[in-house]
């Protein structure tokens, strides 16, 4: 298996989604910090926040 090695968090996700197939799973670990920016690429603050808003939260 090939090691990439990218150094902005965002940039590592999409070499990730650009190297993964669509039957594969991607493992962001780390800090707190670096999978909160790895989770953000999937689901923006802004909109999860509008979401639970609209839920009446």
């Amino acid at each position: 298996m090939p090691i990439h090695v990218v150094d902005e968090p965002l940039a590592a996700v999409a070499k990730a989604i650009q190297l993964a197939r669509p039957e594969d799973t991607i493992l962001v670990t780390g800090s707190l910090y670096l999978v909160g920016d790895a989770r953000a690429h999937w689901f923006p603050p802004l909109q999860l926040l509008a979401e639970i808003e609209g839920m009446g939260a």
